[in-house]
């Protein structure tokens, strides 16, 4: 099993920020930050861990993982960066970051608890080889670091348990997380407040979604803006990312009944099913043609289950597979 290589970025800036120089840790081909998107490539799961593990023994801080936590940017993450930083509630930020792990990292796996009052968030990780508890703690630490870019600075779990045995000084885990810490726990997660993950964004970071932004608004620009289809166009953009795109779901957005909507989109010669592939077909046409795009990152955003999925529909759309096309307009 193996990792999107990029997520040694913040490995690389906490080097940078201890004055080392991270190239003597980290190989040029496993990952840079002036790699393009064409450069950038996958490891193995155990490299990865004993990349951390490396860090870990030279660096010997006993809140690595926080500090490792707080060197994350969106960039680390590729497409799902930017689809987190432009969800409109933390909630579905994190069923975000959910699904694309699902996609691209089988070793770690995101779970999320939800019950009256709280969202809990949860981290399994399936490993051929022991990792070090900084590992775990820094994905709690990331997923907050990244919430609070959303939410802004004041965002507090309400409590966050670790597995890791108490530490001497436990002060830095309860100054970075701003709540209660629990040691000793049969598993690393955090909770938080079911108001704050519902909070409705104001997308401050939309610069970092410029690129899909810029997508979408191609796809609709031509639009007649006056009738249902544009409005349900509109509403599957932006909720593909999630990957739980369906008729139901899109009749609420719409504040309309699934007759109501099976009924319009027929008037306008259409089906919801009609209606998902064509947005997918013209956003999917756009991104190959964008360097920026990986394959898996455009399968994320489209909403499909794998790239192995998206690769099919791609070659029933155009008659190649997406990476021919690449080829042939780069030559």
């Amino acid at each position: 099993m193996s990792v999107y290589a990029p997520m040694l970025g913040a490995l690389w800036r906490l080097l940078e920020e201890k004055g080392r120089n991270p190239e003597d840790y980290i190989p040029r081909y496993n990952y840079h930050p002036d790699h393009g998107a064409a450069d950038i490539h996958r490891l193995g799961f155990e490299e990865f861990i004993q990349l951390h593990n490396r860090v870990a023994n030279e660096v010997q801080e006993p809140a690595l993982g926080l500090q490792l936590g707080a060197c994350v940017h969106p960039s680390h993450f590729g497409a799902m960066g930017y689809a987190f930083l432009a969800s409109s509630s933390l909630r579905t930020a994190f069923y975000r970051s959910q699904r694309f792990l699902r996609m691209v990292h089988g070793r770690l796996v995101a779970r999320i608890d939800e019950a009256p009052g709280h969202m809990r968030l949860a981290w399994d990780i399936n490993a051929p080889v022991p990792f070090p508890h900084h590992f775990a703690e820094s994905r709690l630490a990331a997923a907050l670091t990244m919430g609070r870019m959303n939410f802004g600075k004041e965002l507090r779990p309400l409590e966050v348990t670790l597995s890791r045995k108490t530490p001497e000084d436990p002060t830095p885990w309860e100054r970075f997380f701003g709540c209660p810490v629990r040691f000793g726990g049969n598993d690393d997660c955090i909770t938080f407040a079911e108001k704050d993950v519902k909070r409705v964004l104001t997308a401050s970071n939309r610069e970092l979604v410029r690129l899909h932004e810029e997508a979408v608004e191609r796809h609709l620009r031509s639009m007649d803006r006056s009738g249902l289809v544009y409005r349900a166009r509109a509403m599957l953009v932006q909720e593909l990312p999630t990957g739980r795109v369906t008729e139901e779901a899109l009749a609420e957005r719409l504040n309309t009944t699934q007759r109501t909507l099976q009924r319009r989109l027929r008037d306008e010669g259409e089906t919801f099913r009609s209606l998902l592939t064509r947005v997918r077909k013209d956003l999917a046409q756009h991104y190959v043609r964008e360097p920026d795009y990986r394959i898996t990152e455009i399968a994320f955003l489209l909403g499909f289950s794998d790239t192995s999925a998206f690769s099919r529909a791609y070659r029933d759309w155009f008659g190649e597979s997406p990476t021919m096309t690449r080829s042939a307009q780069r030559n």
